[in-house]
């Protein structure tokens, strides 16, 4: 395959060539299986049954033309999730199947301490631990929807002395505070709406994302959220317009107390940076500037579009408005981030605004007449490991690019698809260095992968990127009672575990994401035995057997894939601690909440102190009844 002669842009006033027509990625979006179970006689009582596990499935992207592209996608692969679980019958075996079609699922029911594992008593038809793994938990109760005024919002219960079960764990929520205001500029209520995100300052890895957004209707505000600490961000609604015109503000922290809570919310007076970027002959007409938040990465300013009218003695010169952050010792570290307009084959540059201001403050010179930037191209195929050629996406990212110059941060980003054949091409890539992620079609059996290449300008035809099959998960769930039966039903999940790294907002205002393994998800079959596929990774392992079951989650942490033995072997399920409590708000029950225990990860395993974790991974769930009651099945020692 032959590459295309190498070029040089940012030469003279032709500028940037253009790029083909982009396409759109696709949306990788997860869904939660609900699973429901159904009671039945505990007179009925049958022989187990064999049954086929679910299949086990992962999300991949659907593909498009291999024709279609674009310089900084945002996909991410999608996914379904399968599962419908009957529940079963109290039987006098420890852990006992019903017949109900193929899919039986397993329960932790006993008549006498024999019949239940070592250090576990039979009580109340069940097998029970007095002890538990975790002295510490953080609870994270979420109302239902349909509950007054608090449904879907999150509460972060922390719990301490939780090794011994206590009688009974109550949970009384704190009524949510009633946030009200009127956003005002320069002393004057606002003239448009405008949306305001609440995000908790006390953020807590490997939590989902926790943000409550609200829009003002007529420049007044009212949010429903939980006493706390909040970082507050205020922007328009949509592109500003004459009575809006408004760059967004940013609160770094603001303390929301309980019950009735008036937060007035100003805009002030926003400032003025001058910005001049000293281009020679190069054209810049149709780049977007914004000034960014050094610590979140987010906005400051609305987009300043440089046009050919702003072009002057070898150099642009503008003014952008923007609100630094509200009482922050960070004034003056803003981010200035230039993108070049959509059909530009151009890196996004960004700078610090610490150490522009040479003559004065808000006069900010960036230097761009040392660019040099020479397009390379970059061709080859994607193969699976028996050489067969595969279809796939491919996202570059480049990590350092050749001729930027001192003093200036840069990143390119494209995709490429490979059609069947395996064949894709980039004609126009800036030289450097470049991270590349591969995911493969759907069905192909493969695992995405990540590898870094060189981008010169000779240009590279017929490299070759060979991926691996997916790598198999597999072992067996026992229950840890005479004879060690499997443990039917369980879903098992493989997810990745998040990057222990703070969040740098300077490198995701150059575009980079880090490569993410897929998650994978299956069922154990009536032996206890389960398979996944998964990408090659670092993954956390959770057995969750059904609701309602008795039995407690399975969690094993750091789990790298492929893994180092063919299997996981025998994955024993211990007596749980049963841990009985109810939720209440205001004296009244609170029904069809979920009550989600999380353990403290440090980083060499699990801690007992939040102040020494670096995130937390689920270990039980439970929810509440119509009285508010709920029991969460905990892991034994």
């Amino acid at each position: 395959m032959s590459a295309p002669k190498s070029v040089h842009v940012l030469a003279g006033r032709g500028g940037f060539q253009a790029r083909p027509p982009s396409g759109r990625g696709d949306v990788h979006t997860e869904a939660r299986a609900h699973v429901n179970f159904r009671e039945e006689s505990k007179a009925r009582r049958v022989s187990r049954r064999s049954w086929r596990s679910a299949s086990s499935w992962r999300g991949a992207p659907s593909w498009r033309s291999a024709s279609s592209w674009r310089s900084a996608s945002s996909w991410r692969s999608a996914s379904s999730w399968l599962g419908a679980l009957a529940l079963l019958a109290l039987s006098s075996c420890g852990v006992s199947t019903l017949e109900d079609g193929d899919h039986a699922p397993s329960k932790n029911s006993c008549e006498s301490t024999d019949e239940c594992g070592a250090n576990a008593t039979c009580w109340s038809n069940t097998c029970r631990a007095s002890r538990g793994v975790h002295d510490s938990l953080l609870l994270v109760v979420t109302p239902g929807s349909t509950t007054m005024g608090v449904g879907g919002v999150r509460f972060l219960v922390p719990q301490e002395h939780l090794a011994e079960p206590r009688p009974s764990l109550d949970l009384e929520l704190a009524p949510p505070s009633v946030v009200r205001g009127t956003v005002t500029v320069d002393d004057r209520a606002l003239a448009c709406d405008v949306h305001v995100t609440f995000t908790p300052v006390d953020r807590v890895r490997g939590l989902p994302p926790d943000e409550h957004t609200v829009r003002t209707a007529s420049g007044k505000l009212e949010a429903s959220i939980p006493a706390g600490s909040y970082e507050v961000y205020v922007q328009p609604t949509k592109e500003p317009t004459f009575a809006c015109d408004l760059a967004p503000r940013l609160h770094r922290e603001v303390s929301v107390g309980a019950g009735a809570f008036e937060l007035p919310l100003s805009f002030g007076s926003s400032q003025r940076l001058h910005l001049e970027f000293k281009v020679g002959g190069m054209d810049l007409a149709g780049w977007r500037a914004v000034v960014l938040d050094s610590v979140t990465g987010r906005r400051l300013s609305g987009e300043r579009s440089l046009s050919a009218e702003l072009w002057k003695d070898q150099s642009y010169v503008a003014e952008i408005e923007f609100n630094p952050v509200a009482g922050d010792a960070l004034t003056g570290q803003e981010l200035i981030q230039l993108a070049p307009p959509e059909g530009v084959l151009a890196p996004t540059l960004v700078w610090k605004r610490e150490g522009l201001e040479v003559f004065q403050p808000g006069q900010l010179a960036m230097d761009l007449r040392g660019v040099d930037l020479e397009m390379g191209s970059y061709a080859g195929f994607i193969e699976g490991p028996d050489r067969r050629q595969q279809a796939g996406r491919l996202r570059f990212t480049s990590l350092s690019l050749t001729g930027l110059g001192g003093g200036l941060f840069g990143v390119f980003n494209a995709t490429a698809e490979a059609d069947e054949s395996g064949a894709f091409s980039i004609s126009a890539l800036p030289l450097g260095t470049y991270r590349v992620h591969v995911t493969p079609a759907e069905g192909s059996g493969l695992g995405a992968k990540e590898v870094e290449i060189e981008v010169t300008g000779k240009g590279q035809g017929g490299a070759t990127i060979v991926l691996e099959a997916l790598a198999p998960i597999s072992g067996s769930v026992v229950f840890d009672q005479p004879g060690r039966p499997g443990v039917a039903g369980a879903t098992v999940h493989a997810v990745a575990m998040p990057r222990q790294v703070e969040f740098q907002a300077f490198r995701a205002a150059l575009g980079e994401r880090p490569f993410v393994p897929r998650a994978s998800s299956g069922i154990t079959t009536s032996e206890g035995t389960f398979k996944l596929d998964a990408d090659p990774g670092t993954y956390d392992l959770s057995v969750r057997p059904p609701a309602g079951s008795n039995l407690p989650w399975l969690v094993r942490t750091r789990v790298a894939v492929p893994l180092t033995q063919s299997t996981l072997g025998e994955l024993s399920i211990h007596a749980p601690v049963l841990q009985p409590g109810t939720v209440s708000i205001g004296g009244q029950p609170v029904a069809g909440a979920s009550v989600k225990a999380y353990a403290y990860l440090g980083e060499d395993g699990f801690v007992a102190e939040r102040a020494r974790a670096v995130g937390v991974v689920a270990v039980g769930e439970a929810y509440t009844d119509a009285r508010g009651g709920f029991v969460l099945a905990l892991p034994s020692r």
